[in-house]
């Protein structure tokens, strides 16, 4: 089950993202009705389908609720033409990557000692995420390289 909550950061991230963007716009109403039409979409949901989908009810209905928030959100956001909704969709896709790997290829190496396997799994995220920020032409790689380089250099 703890795994299927780990998907849900995808639902939050975007719906964390459009509600911190019509804050920004000035629209505060429409934030806060859908904040609780997202609420009551989750408690509905919950109460309908826990006899059928147990406790993974939870966060499946927790992922598909933010995520129509986040819809909700981005219909309702000022500037349908900015760039927010495609730099949304590329971080979101970036993530989704990222941790489909991981999941994947996790397990390749195991070790005993736990913090062994603390180091090896923090050190293989970093190596998929620097490798996927470079294939997805993330900005955030270059500033982060630069940064690294004055540091060094200091």
């Amino acid at each position: 089950v703890s795994k299927f909550y780990s998907v849900c950061l995808l639902g939050i991230f975007v719906y964390t993202i459009f509600g911190m963007s019509m804050l920004a716009s000035s629209r505060n109403k429409r934030y806060a009705v859908i904040v609780i039409i997202t609420q009551i979409l989750v408690m509905s949901f919950n109460l309908l389908l826990l006899k059928h989908l147990d406790i993974f009810v939870f966060p499946i209905v927790f992922t598909f609720a933010h995520l129509i928030g986040a819809y909700l959100m981005y219909r309702n956001f000022p500037y349908l033409e900015n760039n927010v909704f495609r730099i949304t969709l590329k971080y979101t896709f970036y993530i989704l990557i990222t941790s489909l790997i991981m999941i994947f290829i996790k397990d390749i190496f195991s070790f005993q000692n736990n913090y062994l396997q603390i180091i090896y799994l923090g050190l293989l995220q970093l190596l998929i995420m620097i490798t996927i920020m470079y294939f997805m032409k993330i900005e955030e790689l270059k500033l982060s390289i630069t940064k690294v380089k004055q540091f060094i250099n200091k």
